[in-house]
């Protein structure tokens, strides 16, 4: 199935339309199971929706439980972890689930992976792993989402939901990721993006070109992709 293509012309308007869509997605999930869990992508895009979020949201908190796709193995506090920003952003919104501190991605995916489970436990599950009623996904312009990088190798058989990942990307870090496997899982999946090169890429994977298709991007499925042209 094609993903539903959103098209804003600036990320102002994506952010205003976009809180829209969560305030939506929230409203269903609460009706439906009394919460609203969903992983958050890190990044300069998606700051703008989480600001328009955290102003408008009227959903209660208690029942919102935020969880980042992604971590740097930085000390805690660094601007360059994506709790850091999700903190500034989103801390009005929901119970943020930290991801555990720690320099060592190895340890801190065993740590996280025991915390989600945990987390988990008493909660839906499909396909041997954990339901996520929302995946707000950024993309690089080399194709990857959340720390799936091109050319990573993992099972698409794995039930693990977390995976450590050594440096790699921009900053080149240590870092811990949500598998690909836990995030297809979601019952929403939304690419966030924005600029030149990423439409381009974009517009690659929708046209069916067999490479770009192997990318991270492509592989997670998205079920909406935001666009903002600028």
């Amino acid at each position: 199935m094609k993903p539903k293509i959103l098209e804003f012309a600036d990320l102002d308007e994506l952010a205003r339309e976009g809180s829209k869509l969560f305030a939506e997605a929230g409203l269903k999930a609460i009706s439906a199971r009394g919460e609203f869990v969903l992983a958050l992508a890190g990044g300069k895009t998606p700051r703008p929706l989480y600001e328009m979020i955290a102003r408008k949201s009227t959903l209660p908190k208690k029942q919102i439980y935020l969880i980042p796709g992604d971590e740097r193995c930085l000390p805690l506090g660094d601007n360059a972890r994506n709790q850091t920003l999700l903190e500034q952003s989103l801390s009005t919104v929901g119970n943020l689930l930290s991801v555990p501190a720690g320099l060592d991605p190895k340890l801190v995916s065993l740590a996280w992976e025991s915390e989600l489970s945990i987390f988990f436990e008493k909660r839906p599950r499909k396909n041997g792993l954990p339901v996520l009623d929302l995946a707000i996904l950024g993309m690089g312009e080399d194709g990857h989402t959340a720390s799936l990088f091109p050319g990573m190798l993992y099972s698409e058989e794995s039930k693990a939901m977390t995976h450590a990942v050594e440096n790699i990307g921009v900053p080149r870090v240590p870092r811990v990721t949500l598998s690909m496997e836990f995030l297809r899982n979601a019952k929403e999946r939304w690419l966030v993006i924005s600029g030149e090169k990423k439409i381009g890429l974009i517009e690659k994977i929708l046209s069916g070109d067999r490479l770009a298709n192997e990318l991270p991007a492509a592989k997670v499925r998205p079920t909406a992709i935001l666009l903002a042209n600028e």
